[in-house]
């Protein structure tokens, strides 16, 4: 999405993936574990920050533009077809791999691995 859009869609783009999220500022409302709990004070302190340094948090409006970016330009299906050919590379590796090396529930652990991602993408 980035390397295509224009100069301004990047510049809006960065602008929004630098707010945080509207829950950031209230940890433990969202039922997160308790140790997220023990950095609130930090987190709220970093959350009053980056509402002075950026706009306060990431708007409806500033989630549509996202959504509408990834749509126009194709983004989850060129994410899904990187994914696709680089499950594929490791694949092969892994099988010349397994002609070198003895058995093992690692490499059996690894193979099966492999196999999962390959194979869900059909």
């Amino acid at each position: 999405m980035m390397r295509s859009s224009s100069p301004g869609e990047r510049v809006r783009a960065r602008r929004i993936l630098t707010k945080p999220r509207p829950s950031a500022a209230r940890i433990g409302d969202s039922g997160s574990p308790d140790w997220l709990a023990l950095d609130a004070k930090k987190r709220e302190r970093d959350t009053r920050h980056s509402e002075l340094v950026h706009d306060p948090v990431k708007t409806e409006s500033d989630i549509e533009f996202l959504v509408h970016l990834i749509g126009k330009y194709h983004s989850i299906e060129y994410a899904t077809s990187v994914g696709s050919g680089k499950a594929a590379e490791a694949k092969s590796d892994l099988d010349e791999l397994a002609g070198t090396v003895g058995p093992s529930v690692h490499l059996d652990f690894v193979h099966g691995l492999v196999n999962y991602v390959v194979e869900r993408q059909k």
